[in-house]
């Protein structure tokens, strides 16, 4: 369906990060928002690699986790705002 690559198992490898670094190349984007679950998605294992190749790429990332069960806290919003700052 053209999504992302999966990570191998043991690692990220150069898979996803080279997708999302290439992608955000591509669209011009200057950053990169991950909104993850609170405990539920695999690919927080591999943040710590992933956001280190966006930034290696000139690439501001940050990770807002989020229980499902509660509105988007206000300490997220600060982030966004934060992160918009310094792309613009």
């Amino acid at each position: 369906w053209g999504g992302a690559p999966e990570p191998p198992p043991g690692g990220a490898g150069g898979g996803l990060c080279g997708h999302l670094v290439e992608l955000a190349a591509r669209t011009q984007a200057r950053a990169v928002v991950f909104f993850e679950v609170k405990f539920c998605e695999p690919e927080q294992f591999y943040l710590p690699q992933i956001r280190q190749a966006l930034d290696k790429a000139g690439i501001r990332s940050v990770v807002i986790e989020v229980d499902i069960s509660e509105p988007l806290p206000h300490q997220a919003i600060t982030r966004l705002e934060a992160l918009l700052e310094t792309v613009s």
